[in-house]
């Protein structure tokens, strides 16, 4: 797997990607690091923060933290033109912005 690991940085280096993801989150819970590792174990990426259109990993939940990630395997990521997150919208009920993502087919 780790050989896997490296292939895929490699390939966000190619790409112009961050390996190294970043986000404007002010906390970091245990949620956070099973996801992690949930992803980190089935050679998933966090988009948020990586890609074209967001860059800074732009909060999803009223400027404080990201709940809504885009996640991909190494080969849907070959298709990502660009991840767009919105301004939050006050009146939905729940904390999440709107997202978008583009694709190349």
């Amino acid at each position: 797997m780790y050989g896997d690991i490296k292939n895929d940085e490699q390939l966000f280096l190619n790409m112009g990607l961050y390996v190294n993801r970043e986000h404007q989150a002010k906390t970091i819970n245990n949620h956070d690091h099973k996801l992690i590792d949930f992803l980190q174990r089935n050679r998933l990426y966090i988009l948020n923060g990586r890609v074209k259109g967001d860059y800074s990993g732009k909060a999803t939940c009223k400027n404080v933290s990201s709940v809504d990630y885009f996640i991909c395997s190494p080969d849907l990521l070959k298709s990502v033109i660009c991840l767009n997150v919105l301004d939050f919208f006050p009146l939905l009920q729940r904390c999440s912005l709107s997202n978008r993502v583009s694709l190349r087919l």
